[in-house]
């Protein structure tokens, strides 16, 4: 799936999700002839608007770990979006717990709709983290 809106003035956003793979538009400040704009991600990552973690170290969903979201919350984010790949699956309540205590809101769905939330919220200017596992 492509989006079509282009969001990538303010920082970091996601313009397509297809099976394998998250197409991530840089930042104008980043974008250059060779990459043209976008960086194709095929592996688990974090992004925010001024930040993008390529190697967030969960490939698959039973390789999650409490470690994993707390490098998320140290982002300081005010919402977390953590899209499970490609089925909605919810991690243990130790990683609610996480957010919780820090007064952080966590959202929990399949990876595709974690991508279209994530540029919503976005684009709204909310301190947003997407933590994308890639199925």
């Amino acid at each position: 799936m492509k989006f079509s809106q282009d969001l990538t003035a303010g920082g970091y956003t996601i313009q397509g999700y297809s099976e394998g793979e998250i197409i991530v538009a840089l930042p104008a400040s980043k974008a250059n002839a060779e990459n043209r704009g976008r960086k194709r991600m095929t592996h688990s990552f974090v992004i925010t608007r001024e930040i993008l973690v390529e190697e967030w170290p969960p490939e698959e969903f039973d390789e999650l770990k409490v470690e994993h979201f707390e490098q998320v919350a140290a982002l300081e984010p005010e919402v977390v979006i953590f899209g499970a790949g490609a089925s909605l699956r919810f991690p243990r309540p130790e990683v609610s717990a996480i957010f919780a205590e820090r007064g952080v809101g966590l959202e929990i769905m399949d990876s595709r709709a974690a991508c279209r939330t994530y540029n919503v919220l976005a684009a709204e200017g909310r301190r947003v983290a997407a933590a994308l596992l890639i199925p």
